[in-house]
């Protein structure tokens, strides 16, 4: 029997089908239909496999929500999404006073014990509101029949860009061709491809992100036991691997990091002997980090490079890897990669410049309210991640920058131009920079450079409290520097790259 398990809890496949079908009923009752749009607001939960199945019966997407998120961003995702419903923790519904409301349905799942454990902060209130209640509902509700809706929609990832402002990416439904083609690639890259059902997965990683969500939901479509950790740590995923004999699981970077930093007694008292395939992406992996990983799990460790637009690109073998360190692997399936310059033409093998790929699924998605928005200029149906690197004659795919500000920390993507929007609403500062520089562990951190308007001195601890009401708390600068005078170039554009290198060590001791 094929079990989802979480802490001391476990349902069965038979169970999360049964609750799906009843969730559908009463998705339909609240007049949603193909195509439309039902947000998750949750911890990692069971409800994450019931969404996309009830989705999947009446042809709707769900729509994954940071729960770091402010009110604010979440109410921006929700309104831009057209969002029909939406299903949460009671914990993460009443935090932001989710009520329900005459435009959207709301319905509350209980924060189950081990979830309130992991965050005590978060789950220090009383969880009611007025919504629809997730035992009682289903219960009521009677499942309904028939065959999933003809094509392959998946979820809705939102994502944000140089804009500021995250943009939804909404796929077209695949044909079973299409979908039989992103599947292949997409099991490769991840180690998963030939896992046989009954195999066990465990998922450390948030399920509101698109990897380690897709991770997961493949895995489970496989026949997969699925191990759901509430929340990531080091010690505690060592026992869930030994526990439940785990075989496959995606960490990203920092994961890692935090796993060679236990003690080496218990580093030694571990059995990778269950392993197969421990996939790895979403940031860059140090070297040395990666090598004391193969070393410590042995050849099991696989990466994949990917995005939430473009899906799984490319994946590497741990010894293709040694073969050709800091590669992040050869194309996948029907993908292709090329290498272009400024202008938009292609560049010889072996040459640095922007990534480009095409594949089903750079073809069959649009920015949601945004068509048109994802085509590199002059190649149709290819999209560009923000990455520079090369192609060698082998076909390895090598990233040594990124050409967008983004910042990678920890796994997760943070968008410098969404948090100098906000900044600059804030009283007190003339211009803003905000960039990266690499911290321990987590890869990259944060920090903000201010100019002052004349005559005003604006505080840090002000402008952080003024951004805590605007952003995500993992969005906050780490530092806010006060400068005369941001650098420019002579075309006004401020001189991030320069700022980097002055500033790189300012977050290499562990922030306490």
């Amino acid at each position: 029997m094929q079990l989802a398990i979480s802490s001391n809890r476990a349902v069965s496949n038979s169970e999360i089908e049964d609750e799906a079908r009843r969730l559908a009923t009463w998705l339909k009752r609240q007049d949603v239909g193909a195509g439309d749009v039902v947000a998750i607001l949750a911890w990692n939960d069971f409800p994450y496999l019931v969404l996309p199945r009830a989705c999947a019966l009446i042809g709707a997407y769900s729509l994954p929500l940071n729960w770091h998120l402010t009110r604010a961003e979440l109410d921006y995702i929700l309104q831009d999404s057209a969002a029909k419903a939406l299903i949460g923790h009671s914990h993460l519904l009443y935090k932001n006073g989710l009520s329900n409301r005459a435009d959207l349905p709301v319905m509350s799942v209980p924060t189950p014990p081990e979830v309130v454990a992991a965050y005590p902060k978060e789950c220090g209130n009383d969880a009611s509101g007025n919504w629809h209640d997730w035992k009682t509902t289903l219960a009521a509700h009677e499942p309904v029949t028939g065959s999933p809706l003809p094509g392959h929609r998946g979820g809705v990832f939102y994502t944000s860009g140089t804009t500021g402002k995250p943009k939804g990416v909404v796929r077209a439904p695949l044909s079973d061709e299409q979908a039989a083609r992103v599947k292949g690639r997409t099991l490769e890259g991840f180690g998963l491809l030939g896992a046989k059902p009954g195999a066990v997965t465990l998922a450390p990683g948030p399920l509101y992100h698109s990897a380690p969500n897709a991770h997961a939901l493949y895995a489970w479509g496989m026949g997969h036991d699925l191990v759901l950790m509430p929340r990531f740590d080091a010690g505690t995923a060592l026992d869930l691997i030994t526990r439940h004999r785990v075989s496959h699981a995606h960490f990203v970077p920092t994961m890692f990091s935090r796993l060679l930093a236990l003690a080496e007694t218990t580093r030694n008292a571990f059995s990778s002997a269950s392993l197969r395939a421990i996939c790895h992406g979403a940031a860059p992996c140090p070297p040395e980090v990666k090598r004391s990983m193969i070393a410590w799990w042995g050849a099991v460790i696989c990466e994949y490079y990917a995005g939430t637009e473009t899906g799984v690109i490319t994946g590497i073998a741990a010894g293709d890897w040694l073969a050709h360190p800091g590669s992040v692997g050869r194309a996948l399936g029907e993908t292709e990669v090329r290498v272009i310059d400024g202008g938009g033409t292609e560049l010889p093998v072996g040459a640095t410049g922007r990534l480009i790929c095409a594949s089903d699924s750079t073809r069959n998605f649009d920015y949601h309210g945004r068509p048109g928005a994802k085509d590199v200029t002059g190649w149709p149906g290819y999209v560009a991640l923000g990455d520079i690197g090369h192609v060698d004659a082998e076909g390895f795919v090598y990233l040594t920058d990124r050409s967008s500000d983004v910042v990678i920390s920890g796994g997760v993507n943070i968008y410098p131009a969404e948090i100098e929007k906000e900044m600059m609403a804030l009283p007190g500062i003339a211009d803003c920079a905000v960039i990266g520089v690499p911290m321990a562990e987590l890869g990259e951190g944060v920090i903000a450079l201010v100019e002052p308007i004349s005559g005003l001195n604006p505080s840090e601890a002000a402008l952080l409290t003024g951004l805590r009401e605007r952003l995500a708390g993992f969005k906050l600068p780490r530092k806010i520097l006060f400068v005369d005078c941001l650098p420019r170039e002579d075309t006004g554009k401020i001189r991030k790259r320069l700022l980097q290198e002055e500033h790189r060590e300012i977050l290499k001791e562990p922030q306490k």
